[in-house]
């Protein structure tokens, strides 16, 4: 096991996960010594019901928070210029973001504006531009959250960010918000996740930091997404609500994932697996996350021909130490990527084949791949063209990469 004579990784956020975790929101702000949030809702979060149960969280707080209910799919600079107008006028000294989506990198992008001077828009844009701490910014998700809401970065109309200070201080996963959902958007979630996570463990140099964190967030998506995906409410269908009773802690468990995944992607450069599946995206009806699983063992297998992954080191987290150990080392990788694969026909069948086992089942041509690998490598000189020819093409057939 290779490791790195150097380690990067930053993690700021407190976590607080379970059951009344909304009632710690007032404590967590008085230690920033705020007193007045401003909360912001997305339109999904207030159709679901949510404002009533944060706005509980607050009674016996004696602290007077602000409601924005309704945030826009596609908030604009215009929006930014609403809410700046009424934290300010209101003497807000905190934001909360609710949802998950847009309300959260619009939340971002607010908090940068209400820290600051509105030119602060134009001076902060790029790569760490941001030079001080903002105001404080809390983070209650959904079920539905990516875990890009717990990166730094964020971007609104043209302007798009990238620093530290952007990451939120206090992330609140409670049962309430995290609520019914569509099995399409859990699987999303969680195979973005499991793609980031699964390519910083197996890194050619091992992370002393990154590791346990990734290790975290596969193990967990391994043991909760089959079972949340079978509890889904046969007699409405893949596409409509999951039963909650039945999969609560299942679903916290894989938010929280989520979340892990979404720091780890911030903390590492995007792998060819996220890059592709982004491009890919644009081809298909299918999301980037749900496209990122199914090229997940195709672009680790690349990877390990290509770069030296530790694709091997992968079965612990997948499987558990007591596999690990029964499997000859020289079978470990073979038996991961077989876990994948595993993973993806599960889902295949659970989903009525919504969630396809190759490219082909997505209705993918080969023909458009050279076309999306130019597109890419206009955007991305350092783009392996030949590399990713060579997944989309095993995808596309649901062929192991054996050789390069």
């Amino acid at each position: 096991m290779s490791r790195t004579d150097y380690s990067d990784f930053l993690c700021p956020i407190k976590f607080c996960c379970g059951k009344l975790a909304l009632e710690t929101l007032p404590a967590e702000l008085r230690v920033y010594n705020a007193r007045k949030p401003l909360i912001l809702f997305s339109n999904k979060a207030v159709i679901n019901g949510l404002i009533d149960p944060v706005k509980q969280a607050f009674d016996d707080s004696e602290m007077v928070a602000g409601i924005y209910d309704g945030v826009p799919e596609s908030p604009t600079l215009s929006t930014i210029r609403e809410l700046s107008d009424i934290y300010i006028k209101n003497g807000h000294d905190a934001l909360i973001a609710v949802g998950s989506g847009s309300v959260m990198n619009l939340a971002k992008v607010l908090n940068i504006v209400v820290s600051g001077e509105p030119g602060d828009l134009k001076t902060c844009q790029g790569e760490d531009k941001i030079t001080k701490p903002l105001n404080p910014f809390f983070v209650v998700p959904e079920a539905s959250a990516t875990g890009l809401m717990a990166n730094g970065s964020a971007c609104i109309d043209n302007f798009s960010f990238t620093s530290r200070y952007l990451i939120p201080d206090y992330l609140a996963i409670d049962p309430r918000i995290v609520q019914q959902e569509t099995v399409g958007v859990i699987i999303d979630a969680a195979m973005r996740a499991l793609s980031s996570s699964s390519f910083a463990y197996t890194l050619p140099d091992t992370d002393y930091f990154i590791d346990p964190y990734a290790y975290l967030a596969i193990q967990t998506i391994c043991e909760n997404l089959i079972p949340v995906i079978e509890n889904a409410d046969s007699k409405k269908g893949f596409k409509d609500y999951l039963i909650m009773n039945d999969t609560e802690k299942g679903k916290m468990a894989l938010v929280t994932a989520s979340v892990i995944g979404g720091f780890i992607s911030f903390c590492q450069p995007a792998g060819i697996v996220m890059r592709l599946s982004e491009a890919l995206s644009e081809y298909c009806q299918l999301s980037s996350g749900i496209l990122a699983g199914l090229l997940l063992p195709y672009g680790l297998e690349y990877a390990m021909l290509k770069e030296g992954y530790q694709t091997e080191k992968l079965l612990l987290a997948l499987a558990g130490p007591d596999v690990y150990s029964r499997t000859p080392e020289n079978e470990r990788g073979k038996s991961a990527m077989g876990i994948l694969r595993d993973i993806q026909d599960k889902l295949f069948h659970l989903t009525d084949g919504y969630i396809p086992r190759t490219l082909a089942g997505a209705g993918i041509s080969e023909n458009q791949f050279s076309e999306m690998i130019e597109r890419m490598s206009q955007n991305d000189e350092g783009i392996d063209s030949k590399g990713c020819l060579s997944i989309l093409n095993h995808a596309r057939e649901g062929r192991p990469v054996s050789d390069i």
